[in-house]
């Protein structure tokens, strides 16, 4: 493929990007911005690189989106909880990383889409009348294994 189809696939894959953190959409220009900083002579092996291992790894929100919205369900039916509601009411979703920003990345990404869907607030903290803790952690969510297998989804 040619450098301009490379920048226009690449920016396709990364558009959603720090999406509502960032002040701008990383488009063509960005990423060839981006790939200036290089030599002439391996811009285009980067950027060749650079879209194989984002076409592998790179997960949009959506993507992310469709498989957080899958837990609730996952653990009301593994629990036998009668409702989403009761779930939320009885399992707390962990944010105890201390270094670093992915665990917290993940359940505020979690809680929003709880709250946006159902019009509850999930529980983040050690309380006693939970029945059950989760703790994701960036592989969770964002190991390629799972991505692969999908067992869990």
């Amino acid at each position: 493929m040619n450098r301009e189809t490379n920048l226009v696939l690449l920016s396709n894959i990364i558009k959603d990007y720090r999406k509502g953190e960032l002040d701008y959409t990383p488009n063509v220009d960005h990423i060839s911005k981006w790939l200036s900083q290089f030599s002439p002579d391996n811009q285009d092996v980067i950027l060749q690189e650079t879209l194989h291992v984002f076409q592998e790894w790179y997960f949009s929100n959506k993507y992310v989106d469709e498989k957080v919205d899958r837990i609730p369900n996952y653990l009301q039916k593994k629990y036998h909880y009668p409702t989403i509601h009761s779930v939320c009411n009885s399992v707390s979703f962990l944010n105890l990383q201390k270094d670093g920003n992915s665990q917290h990345t993940i359940i505020s990404r979690f809680v929003e889409r709880i709250r946006e869907r159902y019009g509850i607030t999930v529980k983040t903290k050690i309380e006693e009348d939970i029945k059950h803790y989760i703790y994701f952690d960036d592989g969770f969510i964002w190991n390629r294994r799972c991505k692969r297998c999908q067992r869990f989804w």
